[in-house]
């Protein structure tokens, strides 16, 4: 009489498949990470070198890179004249959105300026009071480029991305929400000495090629839940207590002399810089991407 053998596993041959199932996602996980924040990091330096493209398509057209506000105009809550709509203070990384995609009018009724989010994509205007005029926007709209959008209330307003700034919406890289972060951008003084400080022995009231406070509002303490690193104000001072001066930050690195760790001359100078956040998420760090 021949023993019948039951078929199936043994409870010890499951075991052994699912340690070896574990094992293989263990290793898949970080390399699936790992891809995708490069396909994230790359789709970021791709709308860095488009923006900077639409950057210097407007310089052609004005001689001016983009903004409609003024250097004095920018980090100041007292903005003259007013602008209507805004509050806070407007970065130059939302600057560069009124200078390339609009959102700012001149009212019909008193020719006052305002800030109308639903103009934004619509273009660029001319903020003379006396000559108002609408521009083709310089890039495409692209919502999903842009800060979040926000219907608290019934009325689409885009989301504040920092602590100080205004609700002007900023240009943020390809990383998913809530690791996103702005694109930031800053327009160089012409003729300038320095980076962020004038040249030593410059006479008093002399201004740098770069004012930090075009990005100091997304390093303000206290921190945005999930969003920026808490910072007081530059220099900047990240998580693992690295110091990182606003010289640094906005500085060419090819111009450090031998010996030290502070760049005589600044990226882009005369012209402009955008700076993206890298990997880590984190700016100031060793990975972020910059233009130029």
């Amino acid at each position: 009489m021949r023993s019948e053998r039951r078929s199936g596993f043994t409870l010890l041959e499951m075991l052994v498949v699912v340690g070896i199932i574990v094992l293989l996602v263990s290793i898949l996980l970080p390399v699936v990470g790992t891809v995708r924040k490069t396909a994230y990091q790359t789709r970021s330096a791709n709308l860095v070198v488009k923006l900077a493209t639409a950057i210097n398509n407007y310089y052609n057209d004005f001689k001016a890179y983009p903004g409609p506000l003024s250097d004095d105009q920018l980090d100041n809550p007292n903005l003259t004249p007013p602008i209507q709509g805004l509050k806070g203070n407007v970065t130059g990384s939302e600057n560069l959105v009124l200078g390339l995609l609009g959102g700012l009018k001149v009212q019909s009724t008193n020719g006052s300026i305002a800030y109308d989010a639903s103009l934004v994509g619509k273009g660029p205007a001319s903020i003379n009071q006396l000559n108002p005029k609408l521009y083709s926007p310089y890039v495409d709209f692209n919502p999903s480029e842009l800060s979040p959008m926000s219907t608290a209330g019934g009325t689409p307003t885009f989301m504040q991305e920092g602590n100080m700034d205004s609700a002007v919406p900023e240009f943020m890289d390809a990383f998913p929400d809530p690791d996103t972060r702005p694109i930031i951008y800053a327009r160089a003084r012409v003729g300038a000495t320095g980076v962020t400080t004038p040249a030593a022995g410059s006479p008093p009231n002399t201004k740098a090629q770069y004012n930090p406070k075009d990005a100091s509002a997304y390093f303000m303490s206290p921190k945005p839940p999930d969003r920026f690193e808490p910072q007081t104000t530059f220099p900047l001072m990240f998580p693992d207590k690295r110091t990182v001066t606003a010289d640094q930050f906005f500085g060419n690195p090819a111009t450090i002399p031998q010996g030290q760790t502070t760049p005589t001359d600044a990226r882009g100078k005369d012209k402009f810089i955008l700076i993206q956040a890298g990997k880590d998420r984190i700016f100031g760090t060793g990975d972020d991407y910059y233009y130029p």
